[in-house]
């Protein structure tokens, strides 16, 4: 059965020594608020590791404690002492007067130290072989190494006076401790020395190694000044530019002039050719028809035939309305027509030539041309020759264009070629001076004898009134705390790696925290009072003891059917399989009170004993196993012979285990379990099965699938971590509902009241009141 989202989860938790209802309408897959807060660093089961292993703690912080103070005590004195370096000037006239200040002509320079550089150098192998080589003639067990492991273990320390940049000094702190003053005070003395010897080499090793680079650059300098010139003097020879820039703008200025020349041309050819098409559309004529029209229109002796050949034309026409074709009057004035056409192309060809004859064909130019048309066909031919002339016009304005553009395209080439020989000559010839007069100061510097350093402190040790060196303080005031620390965090350690070992559960809240589905009920201690005693006292106690504890037992089962009818709130449980991981954790005592308790609440219950391998709910309930469920799976016995009253409890009936046998488990996998649960869920209320635990078993996982979800027992103090761990995660792979946990309680805890008076007495556990036998609760 799945839970739905809007389900209410209920789940119980001791705190403050009672039993606390906890009803949450979330997703119980779903964190709470502080749940969300808290997953980050949950830090309670930790701190119960630690409540209950508080002894283990304490005793291991103590014993750390005492072995770190003890070792104080005993460690030899040690001695130690130093000196102080001022490596920069601290005033302005100080800086004045430095060697490389004057040098320069009294310009400071901008360069500042390099502190943690300069460290690092000053701890360098290098420098403390130095060191090492000075005193190793008097203490031969000053070397190299020991030097640089006495930096390692902070015997030896090299420091920046000032922690940040508003009490940051230009001193440096120079200390180192050893067992023998004499020693101390011999190291110190050689380290003053090395590093003082060092800040003068340092320097003449900086002065010369910048002359030396400076030598080396500047034959290469000069060499790209002089060929910088020479490749600005070629641009301008090739090119014919004194000045490129003023050169470019002449040439910018040419191209916008020839381009507004050319646009006009374009323009007035355009004009033209609309003209010329509008011309040609009147006349119907080309240019040279409308020539030839012209001049043909104009000769008297081609007009007078034109006229000739139209009278003889209506002649004809008149004529050939009264006679036949072949009548000899028509057959003369054919022949007359034919002569005067043949005249008339004579004196055209005559008139405009060879090659325009071909262009008469169209009749507009053999007819007569009026004053009008004649002055059209002079418009036509002027717009004619203009075009061609504007044509050529543009042409060459275009060419003009384009070859000025191809300049100007080369012009900024050229200029950020010689720009970019101007800035390089410039950069050349600034560096070329500048190291010139560098490499002049650095001979200056390089002269100087002075050393840079400054011993602000000298070399020395503490001494006594008597003038004898004064050790170290011992440090027992900062080792013991450290070793009372470090014996907690051991205990802790010690204390966690115990609990991993016995691997159980202490408390309720630690099985909340490891499981990721919840705490449902939380099942008390039950204890028997033996009420023998002759002390009025103890009897009267007793009797209230036993009544208190029957009371909480029996309201945490309530509690437990109360927090199943909430995670059904939408759907409600009508079968259940009550497990645990390993036996021996009180599932069957569990389910035969739960069962008795839906019964005593009105449900109609069925309690089954689905465990083959160790039936229990006879015995528990004093019942007779003659028939049960292997019998009905079996086929050997019928439902209703299976099925057994309950005794002292209305609404209760029992399916014992009945005759099983090897095969039996394997029954419960089968189809007809399966129908079976599903007409038991609709026979009863609720049905409880009482099944194997889940170690190495698969029972339950059976019964489970058939069934609305499983309920796991945990026993307290009793159940293995890792074992329930595996069993959740089994559960989890085969996608099987765990409706959530039942810890139980089959021991006394100590100072676990549950709400009520610190329990005193210790004797067998029992069920209820009603029972005639009280198997134990961890069965």
């Amino acid at each position: 059965m799945e839970i739905k989202e809007s389900s209410p989860v209920v789940s119980f938790k001791e705190g403050k020594g009672r039993l606390e209802l906890v009803i949450s309408n979330n997703d119980p897959n779903q964190p709470s608020d502080l749940q969300r807060i808290q997953r980050g660093l949950n830090l309670r089961p930790l701190g119960r590791t630690i409540r209950r292993n508080l002894l283990l703690v304490a005793g291991i912080a103590a014993a750390l404690t005492a072995f770190t103070a003890m070792k104080s005590l005993k460690a030899p004195r040690s001695y130690s002492g130093g000196f102080r370096l001022l490596v920069e000037p601290i005033t302005g006239e100080a800086r004045l007067t430095d060697p490389s200040v004057l040098s320069r002509g009294g310009e400071a320079s901008s360069f500042t130290v390099d502190y943690p550089t300069l460290l690092q150098v000053l701890q360098s192998p290098t420098l403390l072989s130095k060191v090492a080589e000075r005193v190793k003639k008097d203490y031969p067990t000053i070397t190299t190494d020991a030097l640089v492991e006495a930096i390692g273990s902070k015997q030896l320390v090299v420091q920046r006076i000032g922690t940040n940049l508003l009490d940051n000094t230009k001193l440096i702190d120079v200390t180192y401790q050893g067992g023998n003053p004499y020693q101390v005070q011999a190291v110190l003395n050689a380290l003053s020395q090395e590093y003082l010897d060092y800040s003068l080499e340092a320097r003449k090793s900086r002065i010369s190694g910048g002359v030396e680079f400076i030598e080396g650059q500047l034959p290469e300098l000069k060499q790209r000044v002089t060929a910088l010139q020479k490749a600005m003097q070629g641009l301008q020879e090739r090119y014919k530019l004194t000045n490129p820039s003023s050169s470019g703008d002449e040439l910018v200025r040419q191209a916008l002039t020839v381009k507004t020349q050319r646009e006009d041309a374009v323009r007035e050819l355009q004009e033209q050719r609309v003209l010329y098409a509008r011309l040609q559309n009147q006349l119907q004529l080309s240019p040279q028809e409308a020539i030839a029209a012209s001049v043909l229109s104009q000769d008297p002796t081609y007009q007078k035939l034109l006229a000739d050949l139209k009278q003889i034309d209506s002649q004809l026409a008149i004529k050939d309305a009264r006679y036949s074709e072949e009548s000899p009057v028509v057959r003369a004035l054919q022949d007359q027509r034919r002569n005067l056409a043949n005249l008339l192309a004579q004196e055209t060809q005559r008139i405009v030539g060879r090659s325009q004859a071909r262009d008469t064909g169209n009749p507009q130019v053999l007819a007569f041309q009026n004053s009008v048309r004649l002055d059209l066909i002079k418009q036509l031919a002027d717009a004619a020759n203009q075009i061609q002339v504007l044509e050529v016009r543009s042409r060459a304005l275009a060419s003009t264009e384009q070859e000025t553009g191809q300049k100007i395209e080369q012009i900024p080439q050229i200029i950020r070629q010689y720009n970019e020989y101007q800035r390089e000559l410039e950069i050349a010839t600034r560096t070329l001076n500048q190291l010139t007069i560098q490499r002049d100061t650095l001979s200056v510097e390089a002269a100087q004898k002075e050393v840079p350093w400054q011993l602000a402190a000298k070399p020395a040790l503490p001494l006594d009134k008597n003038g004898q060196p004064v050790p170290m303080p011992r440090d027992i005031k900062k080792k013991v705390p450290m070793g009372v620390v470090g014996g907690i965090i051991l205990g802790i350690i010690c204390a966690v790696l115990l609990e991993k070992i016995r691997n159980i559960f202490y408390v309720t809240e630690d099985v909340q925290d490891a499981v990721k589905v919840p705490v449902v009920s939380v099942i008390p201690y039950s204890r028997q009072i033996n009420l023998s005693e002759d002390n009025s006292y103890n009897w009267l106690h007793r009797i209230h003891l036993s009544v208190m504890h029957n009371t909480l037992f029996r309201e945490s089962f309530n509690n437990l059917l109360a927090g199943l009818r909430f995670l059904g709130a939408t759907e409600p449980i009508r079968s259940l399989v009550i497990s645990s991981a390993s036996p021996g954790e009180g599932k069957t005592t569990i389910a035969v009170q739960l069962a008795q308790t839906a019964a005593d609440a009105g449900q109609k219950v069925l309690l089954v004993d689905a465990n083959f391998r160790m039936p229990q709910v006879h015995a528990h309930l004093g019942l007779d196993n003659n028939a049960g469920l292997a019998d009905i799976l079996e086929q050997k016995q019928d439902l209703a012979t299976c099925i057994q009253s309950a005794p002292d409890t209305e609404n209760l009936m029992v399916m014992t285990a009945g005759h099983f046998s090897a095969d039996s488990p394997r029954k419960l996998a089968s189809q007809q379990m399966k129908q079976l649960v599903e007409y038991l869920s609709e026979q009863f209320d609720l049905v409880i099965y009482d099944s194997p635990h889940l170690l190495g078993l698969t029972d339950s996982c059976f019964l489970t699938a058939y069934a609305d979800g499983l309920l796991m027992v945990v026993a307290i103090r009793t159940a293995k971590r890792s074992i329930v761990m595996q069993a959740l995660t089994t559960l989890q792979e085969f996608q099987l509902p765990v409706l959530g946990v039942v810890t139980n309680h089959p021991r006394s805890v100590s100072g676990m009241s549950y709400g009520y008076q610190k329990p005193i007495y210790h004797s067998e556990p029992r069920m209820s009141d009603r029972r005639s036998k009280t198997p134990s609760l961890d069965s």
